[in-house]
């Protein structure tokens, strides 16, 4: 058995002109290469499946490190705690006492108190073991924040997906 190959006679479409040093099929004569048929905003979007994820997952580290304050402030009967302790550095752990609703005493961290307030009376919000001094103000704004850079992240994504297209 005997292969024919058949060749076009005419192999302009290679990009030959017939000049000296212009073969045809050499490669800088071939037409666009593949990174000039995809420009950058067409690549692969791995990468920015990368950045949304790793955003995401910062604002999700964020939130679950406020949810125990956020919890309580949500969920707690409003008291009085006397800070008894503070240690640490530029954030300190912070103890005190406090009266429960039911009229018990109780003792146990109190999230959100500084130095400055060792020794004295300060309003909390308390559940079970734990008193946190945030205000309303404190705690909404750490739900609105993660809220609206979910939001804003999802949208940014969205948007450069579409762009993308």
């Amino acid at each position: 058995m005997t292969w024919v190959r058949a060749v076009p006679a005419d192999l302009s479409f290679l990009g030959g002109s017939g000049e000296p040093g212009t073969e045809p099929g050499r490669l800088n004569r071939m037409g666009p290469t593949m990174a000039e048929e995809t420009p950058a905003k067409k690549s692969s979007g791995c990468l920015l499946v990368l950045i949304t994820g790793f955003l995401m997952a910062v604002i999700s580290i964020y939130g679950l490190l406020a949810a125990d304050e956020m919890r309580v402030y949500f969920q707690g009967d409003s008291t009085t705690a006397r800070v008894e302790a503070c240690s640490g550095g530029r954030k300190p752990r912070c103890t005190g006492t406090w009266i429960q609703p039911d009229g018990t005493a109780a003792s146990g961290p109190v999230l959100g108190a500084g130095r400055s307030t060792i020794g004295t009376s300060i309003e909390v919000r308390v559940l079970g073991g734990t008193a946190t001094t945030s205000g309303a103000g404190d705690v909404w704004f750490k739900v609105i924040a993660m809220a609206a850079a979910m939001i804003g992240i999802m949208w940014g994504f969205v948007f450069t997906w579409r762009r993308r297209s």
